[in-house]
């Protein structure tokens, strides 16, 4: 069977709406050829349609096949890096649809023939030939935080959100393309966004921000955050979700099934927005407000979104509009989250684990369901607290030797800012498992809790790892008073078992 290809001419983008009628004169007469039936135009940034949004037009016209073409003169960063990464994002969208990227126009020998029209187009007009200065206007890369600045902080979908619809108000009642929108935070701050895209029409206008993390290591960094605001009979302002916003399929989040992933508080600020950018205007008449994220769909694949019961794309979140690298306060926030989606479900027991690896352990050994799996990082003892809070009949944790040796120690904080291997603990329940002196010895002078499994495991006794694990269900039991019953699970680094314990209730 024949193939059907969709082509996608891939633009910059351009603020002069003007800059681009090139570009769209340029699909339509190459679609009137008749090769290529399907022809769509998509920009990187400033106008709409998206790439995403451009190829996605493709697939939904038949196109099993879409061939990206830079409309670029130089393979400058672009070329190199964002549509490269583009493309690998399509790829997620649609998985059944073969994507190939072309060459910006450079390579092809014709450009010197169009060149040389130029120059003697530029001769009969007795215009100066001279050379002119390249600009380049590719974003430079990303600079690695330095150990010596404080790690900047950055904006959640929330915050990004509510400023593109902010902006698309402004358009939609100016008629004006915006370049940057002001919008308030919880915390009575203001806060400045640069506006990407704009588009703009009598009765409906869109807007996107692109969102920036700082030096948060988030999956969300860089995506496009759009949203569309139209005029509807209706009074109020009505808020929806689009394209790549994901859908709540499961009870336990804070919103109910069937709902849009834009939580309360993002709510509460595109609504604040939107209002603050309608003025009086929102006594005449309401506005439905839509929000689509074109690559949402592939970068919640990324993420835990579907455990939670969250489909079909990425959350628009926050609770403060700011997002702070490495927070502690997120970190724990989806903890939370995520355990109330397993009690929710019908979960009575939970396996919490440190990270993907020890989850993947945890999922061989343990028959449960998957929300059952709550990956709780260094902050075990909040996750057993909240068990507890919750009510959950059992927590069962399934750990590698380092972080269950200083939980059996009695830190139920892991990092490593704020505990360590202790030799000497380790000595000492090995002596009580009856390890020889050499033996003692040589875990006296370790420097990695992964040295000790290695001179246990060679030298005996392998008791010593049910001790630790009987000793680490312990605390964890003390922690929460008692209200929950604790196993441990030690496993080596390719996930066997090494000592298993527990304490009931």
């Amino acid at each position: 069977m024949a193939h059907q290809i969709g082509i996608v001419l891939l633009g910059h983008g351009s603020r002069g709406d003007s800059a681009n009628d090139g570009m769209m004169e340029v699909a339509r007469a190459l679609q009137e050829t008749g090769e290529y039936p399907i022809v769509e135009v998509g920009f990187m940034q400033r106008n709409f349609p998206t790439i995403e949004e451009a190829a996605g037009a493709c697939v939904a016209r038949g196109a099993d096949t879409v061939l990206l073409i830079p409309y670029f003169l130089h393979p400058g960063l672009h070329i190199q890096k964002d549509l490269p990464q583009t493309v690998a994002l399509l790829k997620d969208l649609h998985p059944r649809v073969q994507f190939s990227l072309g060459k910006p126009f450079a390579h092809h020998p014709g450009l010197v023939d169009i060149v040389l029209d130029r120059i003697r187009e530029c001769q009969v007009m007795g215009a100066d030939g001279g050379p002119r200065r390249e600009e380049h206007n590719g974003a430079e890369p990303k600079p690695h935080p330095s150990p010596t600045r404080a790690l900047r902080t950055g904006y959640t979908t929330g915050a990004c959100a509510a400023a593109a619809a902010k902006a698309a108000t402004q358009v939609l009642i100016s008629q004006k393309r915006v370049i940057q929108t002001e919008i308030p935070f919880p915390d009575g701050q203001r806060v400045v966004f640069p506006v990407g895209r704009c588009e703009i029409g009598p009765n409906r206008a869109r807007c996107s921000v692109v969102k920036r993390a700082g030096d948060d290591p988030d999956v969300t960094d860089g995506v496009e955050i759009c949203v569309s605001v139209e005029w509807q009979n209706a009074p109020g302002i009505t808020i929806e979700g689009g394209q790549g916003v994901g859908v709540i399929t499961k009870p336990g989040l804070e919103l109910p099934i069937g709902e849009a992933a834009i939580n309360p508080i993002p709510r509460r600020m595109i609504a604040e927005a939107v209002a603050e950018g309608l003025g009086r205007a929102s006594h005449e008449r309401g506005v439905r407000v839509v929000v689509t994220v074109p690559a949402g769909e592939a970068i919640a694949r990324r993420t835990l979104n579907r455990r939670l019961g969250i489909v079909g794309g990425i959350s628009i979140l926050g609770t403060t509009g700011i997002e702070i690298p490495f927070s502690a306060a997120a970190f724990t926030a989806s903890i939370t989250q995520a355990l109330k989606v397993a009690a929710a479900t019908g979960c009575t027991e939970v396996v919490l684990t440190t990270g993907r690896r020890s989850e993947r352990f945890a999922q061989r050994l343990l028959d449960l369901p998957e929300e059952a799996f709550i990956q709780a990082g260094d902050h075990i003892g909040f996750a057993l607290e909240e068990c507890a809070r919750l009510e959950l009949r059992k927590a069962t944790l399934c750990l590698l030797v380092g972080k269950l040796s200083k939980i059996a120690a009695g830190h139920l904080q892991t990092h490593a800012d704020n505990s360590s291997v202790d030799a000497a603990f380790l000595a000492e329940e090995a002596a009580a498992a009856g390890a020889a002196p050499a033996t003692l010895e040589a875990i006296r002078g370790i420097n990695s809790s992964r040295q000790f499994a290695e001179i246990v495991l060679e030298h005996g006794p392998a008791t010593v790892f049910d001790r630790l694990c009987h000793r680490a269900a312990e605390n964890c039991h003390a922690h929460v008073g008692g209200r929950l019953a604790v196993e441990c699970i030690l496993t080596d680094f390719d996930g066997g078992v090494l000592g298993r314990s527990g304490i009931v209730e």
